[in-house]
């Protein structure tokens, strides 16, 4: 009860900063799951969305907080590409997700700019239909999978750094992360209970912001 009590006043008279950030990031290592050709590449996407979130930073050691994070990502996925006889092929497989990040985090004045590491995990919920994109020499073609949701509780891991720069009343904030799901996305057919491995993310993303302490 005691060590409790403790965390509730240290949260009652932490220091606490509110902000919102839009993200743009890349694949960077997801893989699709599935027999590959042997000279198969990964192919290139670029995903983006944005996010909430509230730090509170301790009153016992005021660098120190933890953050908590929801956020929404277009365009999550993988894909391969590949060559066949002189004609190149890119298929991927993109879907939405929800995430929410759960960080500890440290704030590192320099001068009037703060650079804060964080790390943390990751707790990803796709959402709705996989996109198929069909890249042939430049003619793409992109469709839902009819019938096919995307499912799973993945967790992962996140880290990366963010740099707040006082303007107004508050600071804006740049950012950079790395984004690895330790278990693979999962796909389904309406009326089918059997689940197939769809592919595995990780994403290196970029962040702009703003945020505002109280």
């Amino acid at each position: 009860m005691a060590v409790v009590a403790a965390v509730a006043v240290s949260m009652v008279c932490a220091q606490i900063t509110v902000g919102a950030k839009g993200t743009f990031g890349m694949n960077l290592g997801s893989r699709l799951d599935g027999e590959l050709p042997d000279d198969a590449k990964n192919a290139f996407m670029v995903n983006g969305g944005g996010s909430i979130y509230g730090r509170f930073n301790m009153p016992f050691l005021p660098a120190l907080g933890v953050q908590l994070e929801f956020g929404l990502t277009a365009n999550n996925g993988a894909g391969v590409k590949v060559e066949m006889l002189g004609v190149e092929m890119t298929e991927t497989y993109s879907y939405l997700s929800l995430d929410f990040p759960l960080l500890v985090t440290y704030d590192i004045p320099v001068g009037s700019i703060m650079i804060t590491p964080m790390v943390g995990v990751n707790f990803s919920v796709p959402v709705g239909s996989p996109k198929v994109t069909i890249n042939v020499d430049g003619e793409k073609d992109s469709a839902k999978v009819d019938g096919m949701k995307v499912t799973g509780f993945i967790p992962g891991i996140v880290a990366g750094v963010e740099v707040g720069i006082p303007a107004g009343p508050g600071s804006v904030t740049a950012g950079l992360s790395y984004v690895n799901d330790f278990t693979r996305v999962k796909a389904k057919y309406d009326g089918d209970d059997e689940k197939y491995d769809l592919l595995t993310r990780r994403n290196f993303n970029i962040s702009l912001g703003y945020a505002l302490k109280f």
